[in-house]
């Protein structure tokens, strides 16, 4: 295996967390396929990465109604700083529909472009999730024959580039629209404070590239770029980070070359998440040796890495969503149906573990509680006050 970010040949398996179904595999049959979970770390850049099998087209959900709703609450900074550099006329492209809040702000400038996804990139899809997207930019050989958008001073990425298996070929092929002196800015979802935290859930198939801001700023350094600012913005769980970069004068000094590397953060990770499986499973057996009744409130990503890293399938009797269009669907890579909440009514759950946003934890039990005021909860999440 290579890196994915610099073609290092020398990549660190950090652990191998077994098989995991895709986080959209949600079928009215229980047999689905499952792919092997490896993470890894690269000796030169220190990117953190997750390798796992599958074809090309392995990872774009089949159903209408999966979308990935992206945090975009702080990017009125950055929409700001762009409406200034519209008004000194430069021009701004912005290469998917993850940008469209960005877009939709500054759409009245003429020197803002949002790539058309149909026209340059050949994706059919309606609103194509970020697999479809960097498979279909690593994929182009871009040319002026073809390709007439001309050059743009500054281009725009929101929540692609951790998405992408070949980041090298991503920003090359992407250099084609961008001007000699031109700059990149991108928005990526910051894994830091996940990786401290030894958060299992944290862990993504759609996502094969886990940036902090250490390991960006020297994977960048040695693909040949400097970074000029970077903003961190604090989230409950997962902050999320924005760089604007250029390409760097080989004359001139960066001032951040010298930038330590995340050093031991992927063991740490891995450390933390054996000890954490250890004592979650000591408190389950023991529970269900009481006869408890264990159950999961929220069938997302998170909730489904969480359940199979963790091999949780003989302490957990209910999954549930209020979500209409996982009813009664086979929780993926399980033979548990998704249930929704009302169910747990009938069936006096006495342990629920939350994996839903943070910040709607406390209106689910105090609903939730309705039905059984007996309910121990405890949330998934480390950065709950509820964690387990």
């Amino acid at each position: 295996m290579k890196c994915n970010v610099c073609k290092n040949k020398k990549i660190k398996l950090l652990n191998y967390f077994g098989k995991i179904p895709r986080s959209f595999d949600f079928k009215k049959k229980k047999i689905i396929k499952k792919y092997k979970f490896l993470l890894s770390k690269c000796n030169r850049c220190s990117i953190i990465q997750l390798e796992k099998n599958g074809s090309d087209q392995s990872f774009v959900p089949k159903l209408k109604w999966i979308n990935n709703n992206e945090p975009d609450q702080h990017l009125g900074e950055l929409i700001s700083y762009l409406k200034k550099k519209l008004k000194e006329k430069k021009k701004i492209l912005l290469i998917s529909n993850f940008d469209k809040k960005i877009f939709e702000s500054l759409k009245n400038f003429k020197n803002i472009k949002l790539l058309d996804n149909k026209k340059y990139l050949k994706i059919l899809k309606k609103n194509p999730n970020q697999f479809l997207i960097q498979n279909s930019i690593i994929k182009k050989n871009f040319n002026k024959k073809i390709y007439n958008l001309g050059k743009f001073d500054i281009i725009v990425s929101c929540r692609v580039l951790e998405h992408t298996y070949n980041l090298n070929l991503f920003i090359k092929n992407l250099e084609f629209f961008l001007k000699p002196d031109g700059m990149f800015i991108f928005e990526i979802p910051d894994s830091q404070k996940s990786l401290n935290q030894g958060d299992v859930a944290m862990l993504w198939e759609e996502h094969p590239i886990y940036f902090t801001k250490k390991n960006f700023i020297k994977a960048f350094q040695i693909l040949g770029y400097k970074i000029l600012s970077c903003k961190r913005y604090l989230y409950p769980q997962e902050d999320a980070l924005v760089f604007r970069i250029k390409q760097d004068d080989k004359n001139k000094m960066n001032k951040i070359k010298n930038l330590s590397k995340d050093v031991g953060l992927g063991e740490l990770f891995v450390k933390k998440c054996n000890n954490k499986k250890r004592k979650l499973i000591s408190f389950l057996r023991r529970e269900t040796n009481k006869r408890k009744k264990i159950g999961i409130f929220g069938a997302g990503h998170r909730s489904i890495v969480y359940f199979h890293a963790n091999k949780l399938r003989p302490y957990i009797s209910y999954i549930f969503d209020d979500n209409q269009n996982k009813k009664n669907l086979f929780f993926p890579g399980s033979n548990i149906r998704i249930k929704p909440s009302e169910i747990i009514m009938k069936n006096k759950l006495d342990i629920c573990f939350l994996s839903l946003s943070i910040n709607k934890e406390k209106k689910v039990m105090r609903n939730l509680s309705k039905f059984n005021k007996n309910i121990k909860f405890y949330s998934i999440s480390p950065d709950s006050k509820y964690a387990f």
